[in-house]
């Protein structure tokens, strides 16, 4: 008998999208032979409402990531900053558009932002600042944020990418939407991947003053998301209450998670994701590999650590009785 692989790979939610989403997407695949809105109009109308703001604030594009390389072609492919390890999708964006990056460390798990600042030359067109951070699950606080862009010359767009931003509980987190109100050069990134469970859709949105938001959506490709994806993020706008239930399940089986790794001795940070980021440094590799010949997957950071994403608490449980399994020195490193 096969064992059956348990992934905590990638950050997705464990359930399946409502019936009714899937519904939606799938009556939207029988009409396959006609273009969706090449401009996502509905679904931008939509989340203009859902948010608070006009609808020429907001521009879709397939997941965060795709909105994030938007924002990086429109402001003109200059040096691009921010801090790391995080989104590895970062450096890849860059790289594709020959944008020369400046990474900088990480404080308490989240971007060093007088280091950021320092990092920002006149060639800098972008800085991108990941709350909650991936893979780390840190958060920066709402008044720090507020400074860092009070000091930030307005050539450069930030960034604040809120991927995770539902699983927030911190009173003191950033008030990204606040920001964008405040500064025109801020705009804030978010996804349907994450809270509403939509990973396998793409589908992400940007939010920004009218100037900067008309230059993310001239910058994006018509006809981007497709129609099945742009009738299940509409469904899932429906499904507010549903998803912030799931989002509670997940914070829950998260904080139950880090409890049961840490009575395993593993070094657990405090995360506000869903997720949990173990810094085992030199050891990543090596304890990557040792689940997964457990048949259990998690992300590895080489030379930094692992990131594992939460499941169910079934996978939870797999993940423990794998973990029991581990040599010593991978169980509970000393580091």
């Amino acid at each position: 008998m096969t064992k059956k692989t348990v992934q905590l790979k990638l950050n997705e939610l464990p359930f399946a999208p409502a019936d009714d989403i899937a519904a939606a997407a799938i009556d939207a695949v029988k009409h396959g032979n006609r273009y969706p809105e090449f401009d996502s109009a509905e679904l931008r109308a939509a989340l203009a409402k859902h948010i608070g703001v006009p609808v020429d604030w907001v521009a879709v594009g397939t997941g965060s990531a795709g909105v994030i390389q938007q924002i990086a072609i429109a402001s003109g492919r200059g040096d691009i900053a921010f801090g790391w390890p995080s989104f590895d999708a970062f450096p890849e964006i860059a790289k594709g558009m020959h944008m020369p990056v400046h990474k900088v460390a990480l404080k308490d798990g989240a971007v060093d932002l007088d280091k950021l600042l320092a990092a920002i030359t006149p060639k800098t067109t972008v800085v991108i600042i990941c709350t909650p951070n991936t893979p780390t699950g840190g958060i920066l606080k709402h008044n720090d944020l507020a400074t860092f862009m009070d000091k930030l010359p307005k050539y450069v767009v930030a960034i604040i990418d809120e991927a995770y931003g539902e699983f927030v509980r911190d009173p003191q987190a950033v008030r990204a939407l606040e920001l964008v109100r405040q500064y025109p050069n801020a705009m804030l990134t978010r996804t349907f991947s994450k809270a509403y469970g939509l990973a396998g859709f793409r589908v992400g949105y940007a939010v920004a003053q009218p100037q900067l938001a008309q230059d993310v959506r001239q910058a994006g490709i018509f006809f981007a998301v497709p129609l099945p994806a742009q009738a299940a993020a509409l469904a899932a706008l429906k499904h507010t209450q549903e998803a912030a239930e799931r989002v509670e399940a997940v914070i829950a089986e998260r904080d139950r998670m880090a409890q049961l790794l840490r009575e395993q001795g593993a070094a657990v940070m405090a995360s506000h994701a869903n997720f949990v980021w173990l810094p085992v440094g030199e050891l990543a590799v090596e304890l990557t590999e040792a689940l997964a010949v457990l048949g259990v997957l998690i992300k590895v950071f080489p030379d930094e650590g692992v990131r594992i994403t939460v499941g169910t608490a079934g996978e939870t449980d797999a993940l423990i009785a794998a973990w029991q399994q581990l040599p010593a020195q991978l169980k509970a490193p000393s580091i």
